[in-house]
C-alpha cells in the first residue's frame, strides 16, 4: 500500500495509518514524498519505520540545488541528501523518483544514475517517470507539448549516451517480463503459502526497466543482461516452472538455467559464476537456498521507467 497526496507526511494521521496498514496485514508500506519532513526531523524518520514503513519514493528532479530550483526550495537538493541518510539510518529503503521534462531536466539522467551509483548502500531502486500530458497539463498547448514530451525510448537511450551504461535493444524489458521470477518463486514456496507472489502486467509502453549489478566499494556498475542472455533465460524458467518437478529439482534447473545462460565475455573480472548466483538468489528472497545472505558487495540497483500513458 502507497501513501500518497500532496504531502503525506504532513497528515497527522500518518504513522497511525502505517501502523493500521501493518495491523491488517499488508506486506509492504510506502509513501511518495518530497522528503522536507524526513530531512527536518531525524525521528520522524525512526517513527515512521518503527511504525512499519519500508519504502519512501523520493522525489527527485536533479543532482544539485540548480536543477530542482523550479520547486520553490532554494537548498532542496541539501534536503533530499539529508533526507536519505535519515532514512538510511532509520532502515528505510529509498527509491528515487524523478519526473522527466524534455528541456527541462532530460539532461539529468546520467546524473542521476551516478548519484545513486554513489549512494548504492541507500538506494535501492531509481524510478524515472516521463512527463504526462494529463489533467491539469491535458490542455497545453502542441508547440510546448512537442518540445517537453519524453517517452521511454528516450530514457533507455539517454542513459546509455549520459551514463555510459548498457544498450537499448539488449537490457531493457517490460516490467512484465518478472513474471517468471515469481513463478519460480510460487514454486519454491509451496502450496501452504497464504498468498502468492505479485505478478505485473503493465504494457511494455508503461513500465520498463533493466537491472544494474554495482559494486558497492569501487561504483563499478554493469547492466545484469551484460551478464546473462536474459530473453533464454525467462524462456528456461518458464520451462523449469511448467515442469513442477518438486522443489530439489526445481532448485537445480534454475541453478543450471541462469549458469547456462552466463555470458563469461560480459562478467567483471571480480564476479564468478557462483557469486552471480548468490546475488541473484539473495535479491530474489534467497528461495533457492544457495545465498546465505540478502546482500552481497555487488548490490543490485533497479533502473525503472513508469509512463502514465497520455492520448499519445
Amino acid at each position: 500500500v502507497q501513501y500518497s497526496g500532496g504531502e503525506p507526511t504532513l497528515s497527522p494521521h500518518f504513522l497511525e495509518a502505517i501502523r493500521y496498514s501493518k495491523e491488517i496485514g499488508y506486506f509492504a508500506v510506502q509513501c511518495a514524498t518530497n522528503g522536507i519532513r524526513f530531512a527536518q526531523e531525524p525521528g520522524f524518520a525512526k517513527a515512521a519505520a518503527e511504525a512499519g514503513l519500508r519504502l519512501v519514493y523520493l522525489q527527485f528532479d536533479g543532482v544539485g540545488n540548480d536543477h530542482n530550483q523550479h520547486r520553490g526550495v532554494s537548498n532542496l537538493y541539501d534536503v533530499k541528501e539529508r533526507a536519505i541518510a535519515n532514512l538510511k539510518a532509520a532502515g528505510v529503503d529509498v527509491t528515487l523518483v524523478i519526473t522527466i521534462v524534455n528541456s527541462i531536466n532530460n539532461d539529468q539522467v546520467g546524473d542521476i544514475i551516478r548519484f545513486a551509483i554513489r549512494n548504492i548502500d541507500k538506494i535501492n531502486a531509481l524510478s524515472f517517470q516521463p512527463v504526462s500530458f494529463t489533467g491539469r497539463d491535458e490542455e497545453i498547448d502542441d508547440e510546448t507539448r512537442k518540445r517537453q514530451r519524453y517517452t521511454l525510448s528516450h530514457l533507455a537511450n539517454d542513459v546509455k549516451a549520459q551514463a555510459g551504461i548498457g544498450e537499448p535493444m539488449r537490457d531493457w524489458f517490460p516490467l512484465s517480463a518478472s513474471g517468471p521470477f515469481s513463478d519460480l518463486r510460487d514454486l519454491l514456496g509451496g502450496l501452504q503459502a497464504d498468498w502468492g507472489s505479485l505478478k505485473c502486467g503493465c504494457h511494455p509502453n508503461c513500465g520498463i526497466a533493466t537491472m544494474l549489478l554495482v559494486h558497492e566499494q569501487t561504483g563499478e556498475a554493469v547492466p545484469v543482461t551484460q551478464i546473462l542472455d536474459a530473453d533464454r533465460l525467462l524462456r528456461d524458467l518458464t520451462v523449469v516452472t511448467d515442469a513442477a518437478r518438486g522443489r530439489f529439482l526445481t532448485i537445480l534447473q534454475a541453478a543450471l538455467a541462469v549458469a547456462r545462460n552466463i555470458r563469461p565475455a560480459g562478467i567483471p573480472k571480480n564476479l564468478g559464476v557462483l557469486e552471480t548466483l548468490k546475488i541473484v538468489d539473495g535479491h530474489t528472497g534467497r528461495s533457492m537456498g544457495i545465498a546465505s545472505q540478502g546482500r552481497y558487495s555487488w548490490r543490485v540497483l533497479l533502473v525503472a521507467g513508469m509512463w502514465f500513458q497520455d492520448l499519445f
